[in-house]
């Protein structure tokens, strides 16, 4: 913390004693804190561009279908579509789009489908 910062807290007027049970409480609670934050917190992509595959097969859109990708990732369609094609282990490139996010999948002839990441 700046030492603006501090002062401006109110925490340049706490007893050594005090500081330190503070700092003590601090140590304990904040990774207590971050851990909840982070287990609450969608999860967040950092590549603008994926390329992978699905993992196994691909039967289409129907409308909150869920996707387990070879790369580790599990993808959920986020906007109601239907759609059937069949395809096994297809590649699939899911891009950022107007706040979101979409999937093509390979040899699909449907447009772009919005899918959000749930893992």
């Amino acid at each position: 913390m700046k030492p603006d910062a501090f002062k401006n807290s109110g925490l340049n007027k706490l007893s050594p004693a005090e500081l330190n049970a503070l700092n003590k409480w601090l140590s304990f609670a904040v990774p207590i804190i971050a851990s909840r934050i982070q287990k609450a917190s969608p999860p967040q992509t950092t590549a603008a561009v994926i390329e992978t595959r699905i993992d196994g097969e691909f039967n289409g859109w129907d409308g909150e279908t869920i996707y387990r990708l070879q790369n580790g990732q599990i993808w959920q369609q986020s906007v109601y579509h239907y759609h059937y094609h069949y395809a096994y282990s297809p590649s699939v490139l899911i891009y950022s789009s107007g706040g979101g996010y979409k999937m093509k999948v390979e040899g699909d002839s449907d447009e772009p489908v919005s899918v959000q990441r749930l893992r």
